[in-house]
């Protein structure tokens, strides 16, 4: 297991999440994907068995024509920008986490005019923040493939006695936390390059109440701003190659096929020796109980 100082370099947790983010915004996802996959592989074998069933390969997002339809609403033709987020609330029948969908005008940011450049600056400087918006349907969009990882999160982050500041425990719910995140970027965007939309706004990436601060926009037919020279101050914290890959087909279409959520689960709950007693009684906790 690699120390800490060297996942997190001399910035720690804070310095960390600002790369990814950048990364994420500049239209550098897989990079930071890959980067965040060879950390949490490398601190925790355990949490790597959960987040390695999620690749981006084995992610869907349904229901994006039941958008493109809903934007062709009278109500919608002034829409500047809709905004895609993923929320901390379960789907009842699958777990998979709820997506909501809201439309933006230009009453916080000019976004119809703006370029991705000038909107992505904006969000990195603080600048702008979507507001609450308007919501667009009920439901419209759905995931699958995400349904074990966001449920141990949302699990973990309901606990009365979350893990200690600092605590391995705690560092590998903050890596988990960014994983599910940068995944779920991830799927946005490769369905708008894939599907595509009818109506020219712009779309605004996100979480609500959901995960670490992270927005990402994709601004129509217009391409991605050029990579930026981070300055890496670190070999630790620069971006590190990635793992191999899980295999797509080990795990079927849905993530699931072959695979026991029960059995993982069960795992992961054993996985030290009967007779050490965690304090903490988290799954996230218990990988890091003997460390």
């Amino acid at each position: 297991m690699r120390a800490m100082d060297d996942v997190f370099g001399p910035e720690g947790q804070q310095g960390y999440g600002h790369a990814i983010a950048d990364l994420v915004r500049q239209g550098q996802a897989e990079a930071a994907a890959e980067r965040l996959s060879r950390d949490i592989a490398a601190i925790s074998p355990e949490l790597w068995d959960v987040c390695g069933t999620m690749p981006l390969e084995v992610l869907r997002l349904n229901g994006w024509e039941e958008l493109n339809t809903s934007l062709g609403a009278p109500h919608w033709a002034d829409l500047s920008a809709i905004r895609i987020s993923m929320t901390a609330g379960l789907d009842p029948i699958t777990g998979e986490p709820r997506v909501q969908i809201t439309g933006h005008r230009d009453d916080d940011f000019p976004l119809s005019t703006a370029s991705q450049s000038e909107i992505v600056a904006a969000i990195q400087d603080g600048g702008f923040r979507p507001g609450s918006g308007e919501a667009i349907g009920a439901a419209l969009l759905s995931v699958e493939g995400m349904a074990l990882l966001h449920g141990m999160i949302e699990e973990e982050r309901a606990r009365d006695d979350p893990p200690e500041p600092g605590s391995q425990a705690s560092n590998a719910l903050f890596l988990a936390d960014w994983w599910r995140a940068v995944q779920f970027h991830q799927l946005v965007h490769r369905e708008m390059a894939r599907m595509g939309l009818d109506h020219s706004v712009v779309v605004l990436v996100g979480a609500t109440n959901c995960g670490p601060d992270l927005e990402s926009v994709i601004v129509p037919d217009r391409p991605l701003v050029a990579p930026v020279d981070f300055g890496w101050a670190d070999d630790a914290i620069a971006p590190m190659p990635i793992l191999q890959p899980v295999a797509v087909a080990e795990y079927g279409a849905s993530g699931s096929a072959g695979f026991s959520v029960v059995e993982l689960r069960r795992k992961l709950a054993t996985a030290v020796e009967e007779d050490v007693q965690p304090a903490k009684t988290g799954l996230l906790a218990r990988f890091f109980a003997k460390r």
